[in-house]
């Protein structure tokens, strides 16, 4: 199997309970634990390909308990910390766009969805580096109104032919941007906002962090649009 899955979704590999599990969830699986599920896997000749999913029945009780994520090589941790989000994130090797991985590669799509499929449950963190297209970012900032009707600081890029969308999500770093103070200060407000924006883009050394959803925008999911978070 070729990385990405024609799926369009990682796989799930999962480890019965009897066969392994993990003492500790608030702890990092041991290196040495890792490479025994690897061989495991090996040994039942799992169809396992970079970005899928493994996960330990024994431990897959909450959120990202139990869950490993194999790069091509090894079986690794997920990334936890208070910056991001505790619960277990994405790692940063692994990126969107690149090698044709669609946005939603490793969504959790839990049973309120006709079709439940196992992702990186609790956020929808995703990395993309934006170093091959940051002219195009930057040139192409703008405030605009978005055809959900809300007021946004945004941009647009060409990845292999695909035009994708970034839109600045300050939303929930200063309440005071709300759309209704966006639209009356349009000037002012996007100006300074167009200026962090493109700051934050030209100061990144390597993959930067998005979201694939927001709760600023609820009503906006889509297939080429990333949400930059306000730093």
């Amino acid at each position: 199997m070729v990385y990405p899955r024609q799926t369009g979704h990682c796989a799930s590999h999962y480890i019965p309970a009897d066969v392994m599990s993990h003492d500790d969830n608030e702890e990092p699986m041991e290196n040495k634990k890792l490479d025994e599920m690897l061989l495991y896997l090996r040994d039942k000749k799992t169809d396992l390909i970079r970005g899928d999913l493994i996960v330990l029945e024994a431990n897959a009780e909450y959120r990202n308990d139990g869950v490993y994520i194999y790069n091509g090589v090894r079986i690794l941790n997920l990334e936890f910390d208070n910056e991001f989000d505790d619960y277990g994130y994405l790692p940063r090797e692994f990126r969107v766009i690149e090698a044709g991985v669609p946005l939603d590669y490793w969504e959790h799509r839990g049973e309120s969805y006709p079709n439940p499929i196992r992702g990186i449950d609790h956020n929808y963190l995703v990395w993309f580096e934006p170093r091959d297209v940051i002219d195009e970012c930057v040139n192409n900032i703008c405030y605009s109104r978005l055809d959900t009707g809300e007021y946004n600081i945004s941009t647009t890029f060409t990845y292999c032919g695909r035009q994708y969308h970034i839109l600045y999500d300050y939303s929930e770093y200063d309440d005071d941007f709300t759309d209704e103070y966006m639209k009356i200060n349009s000037n002012d407000t996007a100006i300074d906002l167009q200026k962090h924006f493109r700051g934050v883009l030209l100061d990144t050394t390597g993959p930067l962090s998005f979201t694939t959803r927001s709760d600023a925008y609820e009503n906006l999911k889509s297939p080429v649009v990333l949400f930059l978070q306000y730093h």
